[in-house]
C-alpha cells in the first residue's frame, strides 16, 4: 500500500467519525454521488469528490464550483472559481478561490461567512471542540477575531488539548507538542503524526520510535517503518500511524503490517492479506489480496477474520453502516454484514419533458444538482402567481402537469439592479427538484430592459429581463 497523504488519511478518518448517517457517499466511475437509506440515488455521481461531515455535505464539480448542503441536502452556500475547497472541522468549510488572494470560511451550522488572508488559511482537522483554530503558525481563537501563539514557524490542530507545532532556529528545526495553554510539553521530535489521537501521538524522538502520551512520556516503543524519503526539507508531520477504535495499523521496520492496541502488544497481518487503511472504521479494516493475478478489495476485523471477503475491483472505508464497493464493474453498498445492496434510481425525480430542455439548452441553460437558492419561499407573497423579495423575482407556472418555479437572482450595482443569473426548477409532486441554471452576463449590457416599479430592490430601479419569459407566451 502507497502511505496515504496525509491529509487524506488522517482528515477524511477524522471527519468520518462525526458523519451523519442518513445519506451517503459512493463512488462510480471516479466520480462521487449520494445515496439514502433506501440506497435510492439522491444526486447523481458528477462530482470530482464529496466530503461528509455530521453538518454538511461539500460537493465539488469538475468546473471548480463547490455547492455546500446540510444534512438533510439543503442547500446552504456556493462558490464559483475555486481552487480547493475542504472540511476543515465538524462544522466549518474552507473555500480557496484561483487568485490566492484570500479564503472564505462558511459555519455550516450558523451561515456565517468569514473572509481571511489567504495566507492565514485555515489546517484541516480541526475540532470544533477546542478553543483555537490551527491557521499557517498560529490559532485563531473560535470567532477569528485574535490571535494566539503566533511564535512558532507552523501549527497544527489541537486535540484533547494538545498541538503539535514546528519550530526552526540556528540549531536546526523540530517538531514540539504543547498543551492548551501554550506550553511546550514535549520537544526535539524528528517527525511525529499529525494531531493526537486518543490520547496517542506517535513520534521519532532521538533513537526511539512509539507513542507518546498528553505528558510527553513514552508509553511503549515500537519499531514502525519510516521510508527515507519522507525526510527532507519541509515542516510537516509525515507519521501515518495513529490510534482508533483502540487500535493502530503500522508497518514495521521490517516492512511487516501490524496490529498494535495501547498496551503495545503487537500481532501480524496475515502474509496474503494487505492493510489499504491505517484505520479501522465501524469495526473494520479495507484489506486487499492477490487473486488470479488481479488486486481485490474485503473488510477485515480486529480479530483478523475476513468478515466480507475479498471479492470487489474498488472499495473504500466504510462511512457509518455501509462502505461503497464496485462487483462486476457496477457500483453497490455493502453493509458490516456483507450484505451487498443494489444502487436504485429514485423514480421520484422526474425529468423534464423534451420541449422544454431543448429550449433551455439552446438559450445556455445548463443542468445542475438541485442547489438553486429556494429562500424566496421563506419570504413568499402571492401575487398572480409571482413572488418577491429584495434582490430575488420568482415565478411559478404548470408546464405540462409539472410545476416549474423560475427564480431571477439580482446584484445591486450602483442604482441599477443587474440580474446576474437564473435558475429554472422542474418539481414532482413530492415537491422533489432539480435546477438548470444559467448566469447572464449578456444581460448586463442592456439590450433588454423592463421597469419593475420598485417591486424588486429600490423604487424605479432598472431590472435586465431574462429571455426564459418566453416560456410563458
Amino acid at each position: 500500500m502507497k502511505r496515504p497523504f496525509i491529509f487524506v488519511s488522517v482528515i477524511t478518518f477524522l471527519l468520518q467519525l462525526c458523519a451523519a448517517e442518513n445519506y451517503y457517499v459512493y463512488n462510480d466511475n471516479g466520480k462521487q454521488g449520494i445515496v439514502d437509506s433506501n440506497y435510492s440515488i439522491v444526486i447523481e455521481p458528477r462530482y470530482k469528490y464529496i466530503q461528509k461531515t455530521n453538518a454538511f455535505f461539500l460537493c465539488m464539480n469538475e468546473n471548480d464550483t463547490v455547492y455546500i448542503l446540510d444534512d438533510n441536502l439543503n442547500y446552504i452556500y456556493s462558490a464559483e472559481d475555486v481552487f480547493l475547497s475542504t472540511a476543515v472541522s465538524e462544522s466549518l468549510v474552507q473555500i480557496q478561490h484561483k487568485d490566492f488572494k484570500k479564503v472564505e470560511v462558511l459555519n455550516a451550522r450558523t451561515g456565517k461567512v468569514v473572509e481571511l488572508p489567504y495566507e492565514d488559511r485555515l489546517r484541516a482537522g480541526n475540532s470544533d471542540e477546542s478553543k483555537y483554530y490551527a491557521s499557517q503558525g498560529f490559532y485563531y481563537n473560535k470567532d477569528f477575531s485574535s490571535k494566539s501563539f503566533n511564535y512558532f514557524d507552523m501549527t497544527f490542530p489541537f486535540s484533547e488539548e494538545m498541538a503539535v507545532v514546528f519550530t526552526t532556529s540556528i540549531k536546526g528545526s523540530e517538531f514540539d507538542v504543547i498543551n492548551i495553554n501554550g506550553d511546550i510539553v514535549c520537544k526535539g521530535i524528528k517527525e511525529c503524526a499529525y494531531t493526537f489521537s486518543e490520547n496517542l501521538l506517535a513520534v521519532v524522538l532521538g533513537k526511539k520510535k512509539g507513542f507518546i502520551n498528553t505528558k510527553g512520556d513514552f508509553v511503549f516503543e515500537t519499531s514502525f517503518y519510516i521510508d527515507s524519503d519522507w525526510f527532507g526539507p519541509r515542516a510537516e508531520p509525515i507519521l501515518p500511524y495513529s490510534f482508533n477504535e483502540g487500535v493502530a495499523v503500522i508497518q514495521n521496520d521490517k516492512l511487516k503490517w501490524q496490529l498494535i492496541d495501547k498496551n503495545g502488544s503487537c500481532k501480524d497481518f496475515p502474509s496474503d492479506i494487505t492493510p489499504e487503511s491505517y484505520r479501522f472504521s465501524s469495526g473494520l479494516l479495507l484489506v486487499s489480496k492477490i487473486i488470479d493475478g488481479e488486486k481485490k478489495y474485503g473488510f477485515i476485523t480486529k480479530e483478523f477474520k475476513l468478515l466480507i471477503p475479498c471479492l470487489f475491483e474498488e472499495a473504500v472505508s466504510f462511512d457509518g453502516l455501509y462502505a461503497s464497493i464496485k462487483f462486476d464493474e457496477k457500483t453497490y453498498l455493502v453493509d458490516k454484514k456483507g450484505v451487498i445492496h443494489k444502487i436504485t434510481e429514485n423514480n421520484s425525480y422526474i425529468k423534464s419533458n423534451k420541449k422544454i430542455d431543448e429550449y433551455l439548452i439552446e438559450n445556455g441553460f445548463k443542468k445542475v444538482d438541485g442547489f438553486a437558492p429556494s429562500d424566496y419561499y421563506i419570504f413568499k407573497k402571492s401575487e398572480e402567481n409571482k413572488f418577491y423579495i429584495p434582490f430575488t423575482y420568482g415565478e411559478e407556472r404548470m408546464i405540462d402537469d409539472q410545476k416549474v418555479v423560475v427564480c431571477y437572482i439580482f446584484t445591486e450595482i450602483g442604482n441599477e439592479m443587474i440580474n446576474r443569473y437564473t435558475s429554472i426548477s422542474f418539481f414532482d409532486k413530492d415537491e422533489n427538484r432539480f435546477v438548470y441554471e444559467k448566469e447572464n452576463k449578456t444581460m448586463d449590457s442592456g439590450n433588454r430592459t423592463m421597469i419593475w416599479n420598485g417591486k424588486v430592490g429600490h423604487k424605479g430601479s432598472i431590472q435586465y429581463e431574462n429571455p426564459v419569459l418566453y416560456l410563458w407566451e
